[in-house]
């Protein structure tokens, strides 16, 4: 046993590693979000948002690191109001993976968050609610892309992203597909559409069109 951390003083619903494997962060029922140094086990720092105009406390639910290519790592975390009668929104939450500072914010429904995943390549968030909905996120802005309202008939327990392959995207017949489990006993599979894909014939084809077009007019003005 290398280290033994008392992390929290309530029950931890979530933890995740960064990149590195030089930080840790976790996410407890005590309403604290801790980042935890993983060499020497000391507290780095704890996590606060206020989400602006919004009254009542929130807790994060889950947490989860991830880098889009050609972007630096980020942190996710998603909250859920705190109040169990509360009918406010749930905010997804994008930080700073250096100095884990808050760069945006967005809410995503009133259902609570149970469950929330990235995919492999770190572009699209995965959530699942109390409530069997699931929805896919955009890490760029955290915009809702897809969200299918009770997939489950009750709360979301698991989820996964397929793999970022060519073999897999065949497979499913779609980019990616987030498969999601509940206590059901089933399982749900919610893919994203293909991206529509421009072939270098039509491409060259425009080409020839605007450079037609422009010499056409260049000789009209007797250029």
């Amino acid at each position: 046993l290398q280290l033994d951390i008392a992390a929290h003083t309530g029950d931890i619903d979530e933890l995740d590693i960064n990149e590195t494997g030089t930080r840790i962060v976790s996410v407890s029922r005590d309403n604290h979000v801790y980042v935890w140094n993983s060499t020497n086990g000391e507290k780095e720092t704890e996590l606060n948002i206020s989400f602006s105009k919004v009254k009542g406390k929130y807790m994060a639910r889950s947490c989860r690191y991830g880098r889009a290519v050609g972007a630096s790592e980020s942190l996710y975390t998603v909250h859920n109001p705190l109040s169990s009668s509360s009918k406010g929104a749930c905010y997804l939450v994008k930080w700073n993976a250096d100095d884990y500072h808050p760069l945006k914010y967005r809410a995503i429904g009133t259902e609570r968050a149970t469950k929330m995943i990235i995919s492999n390549d770190g572009h699209f968030l995965g959530l699942g609610t109390s409530e069997g909905s699931v929805l896919i996120c955009t890490t760029f802005n955290l915009k809702t892309f897809i969200r299918v309202p009770n997939a489950h008939s009750s709360v979301v327990t698991g989820l996964t992203f397929s793999k970022c392959t060519p073999e897999a995207r065949e497979l499913i017949d779609s980019d990616i597909a987030l498969i999601s489990t509940s206590i059901d006993k089933n399982f749900c599979i919610t893919t994203l559409p293909k991206r529509r894909e421009i072939s270098i014939v039509f491409l060259i084809l425009v080409v020839i069109i605007a450079i037609y077009i422009a010499f056409s007019y260049m000789a009209y003005l007797g250029i």
